[in-house]
């Protein structure tokens, strides 16, 4: 068989590869949009996460898995429904509340969602010795505080009220 004479293809030689960086024009367009997106997204989610709100409502599961005994419990959500009004509402109107007052408060506020029983019984759970027996279901309890987060956090942008 004849060999082909390549001797005309002297002068000619291969293109080199083209580089991998920087790329064209179109993929840093790509890149740059998928980029904003991403940081987008993630501001998005860790704005939800980090909440007030969905803080105060991931303190209160723990509350619930950690505490058996109902008097614990009791001082537990009044300290972290403190920090809430705390948070939400001027410090000078609120940081002074007595056992009454703060009782009337968690009544008064969310309407509907806590008895007058278990607004005292979160009120005075301070006063309370720890083996204290209580008639007062937990479960219950934890779904009203559960509600009335969720009720004072509703209209807020988990800023401060000032109201």
């Amino acid at each position: 068989m004849m060999q082909p004479d390549l001797t005309g293809l002297k002068g000619l030689h291969i293109p080199s590869e083209p580089p991998f960086f920087p790329p064209a024009w179109g993929w840093w367009v790509v890149s740059i949009a998928v980029l904003i997106i991403l940081t987008g997204l993630f501001f998005l989610l860790h704005r939800s996460f980090f909440s007030a709100k969905n803080y105060a409502l991931r303190e209160l599961k723990h509350l619930a898995q950690a505490q058996q005994n109902p008097v614990l419990l009791g001082r537990e959500i009044s300290k972290l429904l403190k920090r809430i009004v705390l948070f939400l509402f001027p410090r000078n109107r609120f940081s002074t509340l007595s056992a009454d007052e703060w009782s009337s408060f968690l009544v008064n506020k969310a309407p509907g969602i806590f008895s007058k029983e278990q607004a005292n019984f979160i009120a005075f759970s301070v006063f309370l010795p720890d083996n204290k027996v209580q008639t007062l279901n937990t479960k219950i309890l934890m779904r009203q505080t559960r509600l009335w987060i969720q009720h004072i956090f509703k209209g807020t942008t988990d800023g401060n009220q000032n109201k």
